[in-house]
């Protein structure tokens, strides 16, 4: 005699479908007890369902299907780690907010100042003629060099404009 819940059980899951990870076959009593979890397209014991990348078992937790190894789960986190951008300058992957310059992606300190080396604050920049970036400051000083022939070294902190025989901009 069979109850009701195991009829059911065996219905929702395939019957005697293995394991997609250890390839042991699924039995009704692991349907039963839950320990049996179809996804992906696929069945597998609740214990192995496991992320492709970083193996934290995935089953009591939201997870993607990988787009590096299709019918493979992953978590969240490694999810991220497969389709966020990359920065430019560290190649690791953006998960938070990143700043855009010169069409690439950054992480907000890894955006620098070809000129300083310092983190262009506030994601403010500018780019010069080469494609090279710059925080304002730098690049002032930069222009101001071009300009007026003031050794560019030198000239981190810039003379006022009216030191240069000009008087407004």
């Amino acid at each position: 005699f069979t109850s009701g819940r195991q009829i059911m059980a065996r219905r929702s899951l395939p019957s005697l479908e293995c394991c997609n990870s250890c390839k042991e076959k699924i039995t009704h009593v692991d349907a039963i007890r839950g320990n049996a979890i179809y996804t992906l397209g696929r069945v597998w014991h609740k214990a192995h369902l496991v992320c492709n990348r970083c193996n934290i078992n995935v089953s009591e937790i939201a997870f993607r299907e990988s787009t590096k190894n299709i019918g493979k789960p992953v978590c969240i986190d490694c999810h991220m780690m497969e389709t966020h951008p990359k920065c430019s300058a560290c190649t690791k992957t953006l998960v938070e907010d990143a700043l855009m310059a010169c069409g690439r992606y950054f992480h907000k300190e890894c955006l620098k100042c070809y000129s300083c080396n310092n983190a262009c604050r506030g994601g403010r920049y500018m780019v010069d003629n080469l494609g090279r970036i710059y925080d304002p400051d730098c690049y002032l000083v930069r222009i101001l060099s071009q300009r007026y022939g003031i050794p560019f070294a030198l000239s981190m902190h810039p003379p006022a404009l009216s030191e240069l025989g000009e008087g407004n901009c």
